[in-house]
Parts: structure tokens; C-alpha cells; sequence
């Protein structure tokens, strides 16, 4: 009894192997799949790709040349009140170097994009490949089940007919 009953276990023990290892296999799909759903759909790649409306909003602003405002000059002891329109002109390159650094940074922005979305590429290749090992693994154990079983079978019917000892069974079942 105690032996049919470790042989059992042992059995149920590998099935659940197999089970949970069947479970896991039902997520994954195949890796190109994967690989374009996750550039697509994945909010960390939706997020990454949100960062380069940035750096087009930094090159619009360093182009943009500053508002005139409204002047006001009230001289109270000389009785004096001018109203009027007051403009600031930059000199030099001052506005084409601002715009020159917003490029730049918007190039360096562009290629921390690009190696963001290369790691997240990386981390759905290294998903991908971790379940289809999983499941090389998973038919390994059901091959292993499946000897294993059709060897039981053979050496109790063996036992049976009186070609091998006891003991030979049960090392078959172990």
C-alpha cells in the first residue's frame, strides 16, 4: 500500500510539474508576435515614445521670440504718463545657438529612446525564450513520464509471468 501510494504521489507530483509548466505556455506566443505587441501595445513603450513630443516641444519654444508688452512710464512730480509698446531684439546668435541646443537635446532625447526601446525588445526576447524553454522542459517531462510508466508496466507484467524479481519493480518504480 505505502508503495502504491509513493509511486501515486511521485505521479501526481510530476503532473503538477506539468500542469503549471502547460499554464505558463498558454501566455506566451510566438516571439515575433510577442516582440511587435510589446513595441506596440506595452504602456513602457507607449511611455518612451511619449518622451520625443518633448524634445519637439523644447525646439518650438527656443525658436519662439519673446512677446512685446505693454510699457508704462508715470512720472508723478513731472507730470509725465507715456504708454507703449516695448519689444526686446536679442543680439548675435543668441537665438540660433538656443535653437542649436534644443536640436541637441532633442538628438540625445531620440537615441535614449531608441536604447529604451532596444531594452524592452531585450527583456520580451529573454520572456519569449525563458517559456519556450519551459516548454521544451515540459515535453521533456512528459517523455519522461510516459517511459517511465510504459517501463512500470512492462516489469509488473513482467513480474507477473515470473521473468524478474519484486525488487526489480519497485526499482522501476522509484
Amino acid at each position: 500500500y505505502t508503495e502504491a501510494y509513493t509511486a501515486k504521489a511521485r505521479q501526481q507530483a510530476l503532473l503538477d510539474i506539468v500542469t503549471t509548466t502547460q499554464a505558463l505556455l498558454r501566455i506566451s506566443q510566438q516571439r515575433e508576435q510577442a516582440l511587435t505587441l510589446a513595441n506596440n501595445n506595452s504602456p513602457k513603450a507607449k511611455a518612451i515614445k511619449a518622451q520625443a513630443a518633448s524634445g519637439n516641444a523644447a525646439i518650438l519654444t527656443a525658436a519662439t521670440r519673446l512677446n512685446p508688452s505693454l510699457m508704462s512710464d508715470n512720472g508723478v512730480a513731472e507730470n509725465t504718463y507715456r504708454l507703449g509698446v516695448e519689444q526686446v531684439f536679442e543680439l548675435g546668435v543668441n537665438h540660433q545657438n538656443r535653437i542649436a541646443v534644443a536640436k541637441a537635446q532633442q538628438t540625445v532625447l531620440l537615441s535614449t529612446i531608441a536604447l529604451q526601446l532596444l531594452a524592452l525588445r531585450t527583456e520580451t526576447r529573454k520572456a519569449y525564450t525563458e517559456a519556450y524553454t519551459a516548454k521544451a522542459r515540459q515535453q521533456a517531462l512528459l517523455d519522461i513520464v510516459t517511459t517511465t510508466q510504459a517501463l512500470l508496466r512492462i516489469s509488473q507484467q513482467r513480474e507477473q509471468a515470473g521473468d524478474i524479481a519484486l525488487l526489480d519493480v519497485l526499482q522501476t518504480d522509484i
